[in-house]
This record gives C-alpha cells, structure tokens and sequence, in this order.
C-alpha cells in the first residue's frame, strides 16, 4: 500500500506547486533523520525514487535536496527483514543517486556542503545506527575523494568525528574509527599541515584515538588500536611509549603463557623419565628381593600419578585462566586470539622509525 502511494505522489508533483514540493522535501528528510523504524525508511526512499523516475523535471528541480539524502541512504545498515524484501531502501537510494548524478567524484564535489551537513547530523543522532550511518557516509567521501577532500569541510568532518567519539561505547561506534581513519589517510597532507584554524589538528586526533584504545570492550578496542596504528604508519608520528603502556598487559599474559610452557614442559619429560628410570632400577632389584619389590613398585605407581595429577592441574589452571579472560572482555576463544595478533601487529605498526627508513 505506501508503495502505492509512493508512486501517486510521483506522478501527483507534476501539478503541484514548487513550494508544496519543496516542504515534500524537507518533510521526507525529517521522517527519515528523525524516525528510527525501517517501515518509514523505506517509505521516504520509494517516494523519492518514485518523483526521480515519474517526475525527472520536477526532481531535477530540487536535486540539491533529493540527491544528499540518496547519498546517506545508499550507507544504511541493512537489517535481516529488509534483506528479504524485493527492493530494500538502499537498493531505491543507490538508483536515485546513480540516475541524478553525472558520476560519483563529480557528484559529492557538487553536492559536499549538503552532504557534509546531513552527515554531521547523522552523527548527532540518539539513534545507534543513524550515528553509524554518518561516519559510513563521511568513509565512503574519504576514500572516493582521496587527498581532494579539503578545507573546509575537512575540518567540519574531522571535528564531527571527534564529536561523537565522545562518551561511553555504543554498538556500531567503530565506524566513527573506520571513518577517521580513511580521513585521515585519504587526506594525509591536509591533516598534516592544516590551512583552516577551526581544524582539529593531527596530534589530537591522535590523542583521541590513545583514549579510545583505552576503551574496555575488546572489539571496540581492536578497532581503536587499528585505526591509531594505520594513521600513526602512514604520518609517521612516533607514539609508540604511550601505544605499549596500553598493549602491555597483553603482550605480558602472552608471555607468561610462552615462558609457563618453555619452562614447564622440560620439567614434566624430566620427572616423567626420572619415575620410568627409578621404576626400572627397581623392577631389576625386585628380582631379588620379592617384598622390596612390592613396596618399590607401589611407590613408583604414586610418583606416576602424582606427575599425572599434577599436569592435569596445570593444564586446569591455564585453562581457566584464558576463559576468565575471555569472559572478562565478553569474547570467544577466536576472538581473544585474533585481539592477540592484533596486539602484535599494532606494536609493529607503532615502532619508531629510525631515519634510515624515513628517507
């Protein structure tokens, strides 16, 4: 039914007036920013494809409201239910901008203000997954764009990315550091050496990101740790004192994993050989003397299992140990390993560079 509707109002724009099309525009721009239920989403995204289509003069006319929106969209987390729809809202967004624009690169320059603008509200949204829309349309700008992203809305964006990593860890925040980071490496120069005083400089970029690898959600802090390490490589900044503060307790556990099984496993081969050498000894001896070697093999037989009940033990601990530590940070097994091998990979990321290597 409201595709139905849809489609009338793409026809119906035609004899309507510029101004009762243009409050058309803003309405469906309020809806969409302002109500978080997908039903509505979809809704505003088939009315606008409806006029792109039905109603090209008309939608032509106020491209400069339309086509910004359809960019934001096309950035939509898609959920499970609107997958199995035929023509999700993404897919809707995707056509508006492909047929209203002249090529992506010639689009965004054309329509950066509007864009810039509707992503840093985004950004300001209550709703998770609206903020996360914003630093996923100001990525995609980033990487599209490379080092022609500039002043100023480089410095609108970088201060609107730094504005929402604000506050406390919120489901999706990790596109604000996927974000950052293409900004920051798209755009190396311009971040490096600003021209716009408004703009946030590299250093405290860099500072926020040290604050975010703080964060105690692992997932989150892998990502934090990945972006600060990308741009600290390609800005060649030598942050690497403060990096290893917050990596340290991990790379200690790893060790101490590492140390405990070097110097543990000699131990058990040795007592293990030493039992089945002493067990020997005696079996010749018990040849001998029939009672001494009933007590001898008894006593051996307990040595073995003390050695057995003692690797078991540490084999308990350790155990135990790695699930206390994946329960504290809430992750799988496969999870906590891929955070170690980040953790490694982000100290060789962070290592100073020695001149020779700079030049």
């Amino acid at each position: 039914m409201k595709k139905n509707y849809a489609s009338a109002i793409g026809h119906v724009v035609k004899v309507a007036k510029d101004s009762s099309v243009e409050k058309l525009f803003k309405k469906l721009l309020e809806w969409y920013m302002e109500k978080d239920d997908i039903s509505t989403k979809v809704t505003c995204a088939a009315t606008i494809h409806a006029i792109c289509f039905q109603s090209p003069d008309i939608f032509n006319r106020h491209a400069a409201s339309a086509l910004p929106l359809a960019f934001l969209g096309m950035h939509e987390k898609q959920t499970t239910d609107e997958t199995k729809a035929e023509t999700s809202s993404k897919a809707l967004w995707e056509e508006v901008w492909n047929d209203g624009t002249p090529g992506m690169e010639s689009g965004l320059r054309l329509y950066m203000t509007e864009i810039v603008s509707l992503s840093k509200q985004a950004l300001v949204s209550q709703a998770w997954d609206t903020k996360a829309q914003g630093a996923a349309t100001i990525n995609s700008v980033a990487q599209k764009l490379g080092s022609g992203l500039g002043p100023p809305h480089l410095g609108l964006l970088l201060d609107a990315l730094l504005t929402g990593l604000q506050g406390r860890t919120w489901t999706g925040k990790e596109a604000l550091l996927k974000a950052l980071k293409s900004v920051c490496i798209s755009s190396k120069e311009s971040v490096a050496a600003p021209t716009d005083e408004n703009q946030p400089t590299l250093e405290k970029i860099i500072d926020s990101l040290l604050k975010e690898s703080g964060r105690e959600k692992l997932h989150y802090k892998k990502e934090a740790l990945q972006s600060l390490c990308a741009i600290l490589e390609s800005h060649e900044v030598d942050r690497f004192s403060e990096i290893y503060q917050i990596l340290q307790p991990m790379v200690k556990q790893v060790e101490d994993e590492v140390t405990e099984v070097v110097t543990e496993t000699p131990g058990r081969d040795q007592t293990t050989a030493t039992a089945t050498t002493v067990t020997a000894q005696e079996s010749q001896e018990s040849m001998e003397t029939s009672e001494e070697t009933s007590a001898s093999v008894e006593e051996n037989v307990e040595k073995l299992k003390e050695v057995k009940v003692s690797e078991e033990k540490r084999e308990t601990k350790k155990r135990r140990r790695r699930q206390e530590k994946r329960e504290e940070y809430d992750v799988t097994q496969d999870q906590w390993l891929e955070f170690e091998q980040c953790v490694f990979e982000c100290i060789g990321q962070a290592w100073p560079l020695v001149e020779a290597d700079r030049k």
